[in-house]
């Protein structure tokens, strides 16, 4: 499981920085900025999904009497990711909407 944690974080730095490579003080073209934005909104999609499910899992267990104070402690990456997941978007987006 550890391996999986490492492959996604090692995917979505991957991503960030080729992102940030790619458009850094460049000014977009509509088409490519589209791109981007769709991109990270795929991302965003993504790791919003996990959060809720995570979220729906700790409420639940909190309702039958199961829970575990580690559960959401283990998933702060995942919040976390979701939330530059959304801060990347919504950068996208601004340059979508200013590119020509």
């Amino acid at each position: 499981m550890d391996y999986v944690f490492v492959v996604i974080t090692s995917i979505f730095g991957l991503l960030l920085l080729i992102s940030y490579l790619a458009t850094n003080n460049i000014p977009l073209e509509k088409t490519k900025a589209f791109h981007w934005t769709v991109t990270w909104a795929v991302v965003l999609t993504l790791f919003a999904i996990f959060s809720a499910i995570f979220i729906l899992v700790a409420l639940f267990s909190v309702l039958t009497g199961e829970w575990s104070t580690l559960f959401l402690v283990t998933k702060i990456p995942v919040f976390i990711a979701t939330l530059i997941s959304y801060k990347a978007f919504s950068h996208f987006k601004d340059k979508f909407n200013k590119a020509k």
